[in-house]
């Protein structure tokens, strides 16, 4: 049995608001490679404005999948229902953010992501029924729990984590991004206007086989500027112990360990 997903608002309480319409970089991009602009690159029957709207969609679909970005970052909770392990993901899925996963009814991280090897292991008897806490896997595009072996799913318990959306494109009409591939000139795209006029120069000179050495510089340059500006780092203390009462995490421990 699986679970409908219904998509609701951002918990996190941010809005993210798109700097740029898929025309506004798609003719930044022609010009500075030397081409003419177009009124509306989506209805253009000009073979270099075919190739730079699909080029830009390819380009949106890698840089998803380069880091775990803060604008991408959505929330997903849902409640159990009584022995049912298939639960399906939110359509905008693109993966799980890293130890995000927990029980919220009973206050214990989840178990995970189980390897097919535990997953099978805990199947099988050689657990018994111990359900210690509920363990999953991502498999066959949806999320299974597990309790152990012989222990059931228990009802009403709020699972919730953080998941990487891949939909970058909000189209004109509605307020959120809701797909991945832009179709409009209208289109708003979900990246820094940077990134992507200079991640789609560089694909049409690799794509008309010319010489990309500078673009390919300046295109790792803005993406790791734009990582950079994606999210906060933690600051790295060197001088052992923080302050405010212990808030801060030690990273370096206090000497004389191991003497």
């Amino acid at each position: 049995m699986l679970i409908p997903f219904n998509i609701g608002g951002d918990p996190l309480g941010y809005t993210y608001i798109p700097a740029e319409t898929a025309e506004q970089i798609i003719n930044a991009a022609a010009v500075e490679v030397g081409l003419a602009t177009a009124t509306n690159p989506y209805t253009s029957t000009d073979p270099n404005f075919i190739a730079l709207r699909q080029l830009l969609k390819s380009l949106g679909r890698k840089l998803w999948r380069e880091r775990n970005w803060a604008h991408l970052s959505r929330e997903h909770s849902f409640d159990t229902e009584l022995d049912v392990q298939a639960y399906v993901l939110p359509p905008d899925f693109g993966r799980m953010v890293d130890q995000t996963g927990w029980n919220q009814t009973s206050g214990q991280p989840l178990g995970g992501p189980q390897t097919p090897q535990e997953w099978q292991l805990q199947a099988s008897s050689l657990l018994g029924g111990i359900g210690i806490r509920v363990s999953f896997r991502p498999w066959k595009g949806q999320l299974y729990l597990s309790s152990g072996s012989g222990a059931t799913i228990a009802a009403n318990q709020t699972i919730q984590f953080e998941y990487i959306s891949k939909w970058w494109v909000q189209p004109a009409a509605v307020d959120t991004a809701n797909t991945d591939e832009p179709t409009a000139s209208t289109d708003k795209l979900w990246f820094d206007p940077m990134l992507l006029v200079t991640g789609l120069k560089l694909a049409w000179k690799q794509a008309k086989g010319f010489d990309t050495t500078a673009d390919q510089l300046d295109f790792d340059r803005m993406l790791m500027q734009s990582m950079g500006d994606d999210a906060a780092s933690p600051t790295i203390r060197l001088g052992g112990r923080g302050t405010a009462l212990g808030l801060f995490t030690l990273n370096v421990p206090d000497t004389g360990y191991g003497q």
